[in-house]
């Protein structure tokens, strides 16, 4: 997503406010990543835009995140028909039918906002958008699936940690709201376990201009301590992935 400081907003907004949705269409479509997410929208939420079906399949509302992270993508997402004005006659009835998947676009409102919280299912769809964030969530659910067993915090699990929330698009995993779509895992379970184990110390970093806390463990100089071969494996991995086209 563009984000624009506050002082050039004064008038970039006021520029994009008077943009046309098609204009913005265009330019998205113009953007290899932007035009592929849209392209791929456009196919996959045919009935909902269409006004076909009332249900926002699970397959459309990944569609929509995809988009949405993708530069001109979400501005497309939230911009404003104007009556009588823009190129395609259908863009003001598509946004009502896209109100289908409204618990996407409540989302999509706070996305920026750091002490909002979202479903874990669509914070963990933003990260899979990005293969890199992807890869990171993966490893963080391997190594820390077991805390509660263990009854600690081990390197593995605290470096995976510490790597998935310096992601770009994990800015809103550690503060999502689990929910019934996430299947494959017990949210509830790894997001308390590791609360409880892992984030007993914390430490700040700024991510993409928000600040986050991460875990932090300390040895007994009382330096944080991190496993550093399985950090540089794992940072390593993540360069190659996002070499990948």
């Amino acid at each position: 997503m563009t984000k624009y400081s506050l002082v050039p907003c004064m008038f970039l907004c006021l520029a994009l406010a008077n943009e046309y949705c098609s204009d913005i269409e265009e330019r998205c479509y113009s953007r290899l990543g932007c035009g592929n997410a849209l392209h791929n929208f456009q196919l996959v939420c045919g009935r909902q835009l269409s006004g076909e079906t009332a249900e926002c399949t699970e397959e459309c509302q990944k569609a929509l995140i995809t988009l949405m992270t993708r530069d001109d993508g979400y501005e497309y997402i939230t911009c404003d028909c104007k009556k009588g004005n823009e190129k395609y006659s259908d863009c003001g009835v598509k946004k009502r039918n896209l109100q289908v998947c409204k618990n996407v676009l409540d989302a999509a409102e706070i996305f920026n906002d750091p002490s909002k919280q979202i479903a874990c299912s669509i914070a963990h769809w933003i990260c899979d958008t990005d293969s890199s964030c992807s890869s990171a969530l993966d490893y963080y659910k391997t190594r820390c699936g077991n805390l509660k067993e263990i009854g600690s915090c081990p390197e593995r699990c605290n470096s995976s940690i510490n790597i998935l929330y310096q992601q770009k698009y994990a800015f809103k995993l550690q503060n999502c709201i689990c929910d019934e779509l996430l299947e494959d895992f017990n949210c509830s379970e790894l997001l308390q376990n590791t609360r409880e184990y892992c984030f007993k110390d914390k430490y700040s970093v700024v991510n993409n201009n928000k600040r986050y806390e991460y875990a932090a463990r300390h040895d007994s100089s009382g330096f944080y301590s991190v496993d550093w071969t399985i950090y540089r494996l794992l940072a390593t991995t993540i360069i190659l992935l996002q070499r990948v086209p």
